[in-house]
């Protein structure tokens, strides 16, 4: 379960109160997923995922943010982040950025057929030609997974894993 962080339905709605999103209504844990904790949260408008970015500091989760706004903002297929009611896509929670996203609706497919395949080989030609010109801000916070990153990330998890294994 990809849950490390327990929200309350009271925090959750407490945090979506900064939000044009309507009333809350209820909210349930995503389990997929291998980082960041992700709730399910329905309002009188809909479904939205919260996203609480466990290892990760705000610039870098803006650099997402802006990017998929951006890529929204093209016509590719990726969730819309909300701004909060001080226009910004990243709030902060004890001491750790969320945000928040429009909901879509699908599952996961672990061995795509040849039409899928080819889906995803267009749409990734077409990221990047969206991308090709996008000059993003808050990019020195980008995560760049290069053989020193993941040995340190590494590191990172095994210490909070603490078992023999990690």
């Amino acid at each position: 379960m990809a849950v490390k962080t327990v929200f309350t339905n009271e925090e959750i709605q407490h945090i979506f109160a900064n939000y044009n999103l309507g009333d809350y209504i209820n909210s349930k844990p995503i389990s997929e997923g291998t980082v960041q904790t992700n709730y399910k949260v329905q309002t009188t408008r809909g479904f939205f995922v919260f996203r609480y970015y466990e290892n990760r500091k705000k610039d870098s989760v803006l650099f997402e943010t802006n990017l998929l706004n951006y890529l929204k903002k093209n016509n590719f297929p990726c969730p819309l982040p909300y701004k909060n009611s001080t226009g910004s896509f990243v709030g902060i929670h004890n001491f750790k950025p969320f945000a928040v996203y429009k909901y879509i609706e699908g599952n996961h497919i672990e061995e795509p057929n040849e039409e899928q395949r080819r889906i995803v080989i267009q749409k990734a030609a077409e990221l990047h030609k969206i991308t090709q010109n996008y000059s993003p801000i808050h990019k020195e916070s980008r995560w760049n997974y290069g053989v020193q990153f993941c040995q340190e990330q590494a590191q990172i998890a095994s210490k909070r894993i603490n078992s023999l294994n990690s």
